[in-house]
């Protein structure tokens, strides 16, 4: 079994203006020219800024699986995801193919120039897992049919899909749809709810009231999956903050607790000036 890690990573300022494709932060798989066995590759707690892509997978290893979990995405041109995967047929093992991806607990901020996620090839020949569970997309623009992701943009897939969990706002540009037909799995969800998140900084507080908080009652079980696998607890965030295994948590990359909004400070008495 071979495995990847890529953690707690500032990657940031990744332009491209003669090649857009060349403007990918970080490339989770690229091995569509032949297969090389199975693989685990993770992706933890990275903050991604300032750049054409995010992450974009392409993978066609046999029973690969890739996990981008609390990561930060932020001022985007092009797509948080790009998602390329797809099965190869030329190699002397026979037809190879992914077994999927997850891609949880991240807080994505667009600031109106890209998508979300991007399907830029339907994945053909293969029964692949994509779960999407407990990111806060904000200001991505529309992908497809309405959609920030534009999984909409193809006929059926065999794909088993999972999308729960997920806050999806933006503040300009029409209300955000999910065409239910492409999903396995479609719950608890809040479209077109404002998250309420401090977008300061890159650490995207939760404010009070927020809706992301404690939504996520159930949390992927990637988490378990690292610890089965590796004897680790990775239930941390780039913050700091643990959680334990039968948390609620909010969705997004920061389980820290709400802050406060400070009411505004009474006006200052007047100043009369005396010739």
């Amino acid at each position: 079994m071979l495995s990847r890690d890529f953690s707690e990573n500032h990657v940031h300022d990744i332009y491209n203006t003669q090649k857009s494709a060349n403007a990918t932060a970080i490339i989770t798989e690229q091995d569509s020219e032949g297969d090389v066995g199975g693989r685990f590759t993770w992706f933890l707690n990275n903050l991604v800024e300032n750049a054409g892509t995010a992450f974009r997978s392409s993978a066609t290893t046999d029973d690969a699986f890739i996990y981008i979990l609390g990561n930060v995405i932020r001022n985007i041109d092009s797509a948080a995801l790009s998602f390329t995967q797809r099965c190869y047929s030329g190699g002397s093992n026979g037809q190879t193919c992914p077994e999927g991806l997850v891609f949880a607990q991240n807080t994505v901020d667009c600031n109106l120039k890209g998508t979300g996620i991007n399907n830029l090839q339907n994945p053909v020949g293969s029964n692949q897992v994509v779960e999407i569970d407990g990111n806060i997309f904000y200001n991505c623009v529309d992908g497809g049919e309405g959609s920030t992701q534009n999984w909409e943009s193809f006929s059926e897939q065999p794909l088993y899909f999972k999308h729960v969990n997920n806050v999806d706002y933006r503040v300009s540009g029409g209300d955000i749809t999910l065409l239910t037909r492409r999903f396995d799995v479609l719950e608890n969800n809040l479209l077109n709810t404002p998250p309420l998140i401090d977008t300061g900084d890159s650490f995207y507080n939760l404010l009070e009231g927020s809706p992301a908080a404690n939504l996520v009652e159930q949390q992927n079980t990637a988490y378990s999956t690292f610890s089965t696998m590796y004897g680790l607890d990775i239930r941390r965030d780039r913050m700091g903050n643990s959680w334990t295994t039968t948390s609620t948590i909010n969705a997004g990359a920061n389980q820290g607790g709400i802050v406060v909004t400070p009411p505004l400070a009474p006006p200052s008495a007047p100043i009369l000036l005396v010739n």
